[in-house]
């Protein structure tokens, strides 16, 4: 199932926030205007695009890892290759401080992507009576062999994602995930959750009640 977006989302607090950059920061100013000067950039150069589908265990050879019977839903989705290149070009450019800018907009950019997708993930999920268990990412939850499977599946190439060698992607606005399903169709865990991510230092940890970080 093709994932379309038909509106670019950027969230500012999440920009400020990747940048590290608060009223206080003597720099606040200047990168307000230079976040608002290059809104242009991401709606002219982001091409967000994506697909869906659902797959048995076996297929990803994860049978050992939770039994015969599990069943996953797969997404891959990416910002595509103009975005990257345009951030590439400032830096090349040395213009440093507007490809910080434009990298942390584009970031925001590919979460809130998520959000977007993640009604058409559970409505999916509902109409196979089925509920998601667990959110996952490589190489965290899976292997990077696994990952490769899923952009196998997902027709990668076909939405113009390729992979190298060691399994990173390009473009690199670009995210692989995996939701373990369950036979419970209330249950909707679709959400990062902090307490499992390894990544402690990220500038967007937070640790809620539920313990999950919602963008």
């Amino acid at each position: 199932m093709r994932l379309t977006s038909t509106q670019i989302h950027i969230d500012k607090d999440i920009v400020f926030r990747l940048l590290d950059c608060n009223k206080k920061n003597p720099l606040y100013e200047e990168m307000e205007l230079s976040y608002e000067v290059l809104l242009e950039d991401i709606n002219k150069y982001c091409q967000p695009k994506g697909n869906l589908d659902f797959v048995d265990a076996s297929e990803l050879h994860l049978e050992k890892e939770y039994g015969e019977n599990a069943v996953f839903a797969m997404v891959l989705y990416t910002l595509g290759e103009e975005i990257s290149e345009r951030i590439e070009r400032y830096f090349e450019k040395n213009e440093y401080f507007d490809g910080m800018v434009l990298d942390a907009m584009a970031d925001s950019c590919l979460f809130s992507m998520e959000e977007e997708w993640r009604g058409t993930l559970v409505e999916e999920c509902k109409k196979r009576k089925l509920g998601i268990a667990k959110r996952m990412e490589a190489p965290t939850d899976f292997s990077m062999e696994v990952q490769r499977k899923i952009w196998k599946l997902l027709d990668g190439e076909g939405i113009g994602i390729t992979m190298t060698s060691r399994g990173m992607f390009s473009p690199v606005k670009t995210l692989c995930l995996l939701f373990l399903l369950t036979d419970d169709a209330c249950q909707n865990k679709a959400v990062h959750d902090c307490r499992n991510c390894s990544n402690k230092g990220c500038k967007l940890r937070t640790i809620e009640k539920e313990g999950a970080l919602k963008l």
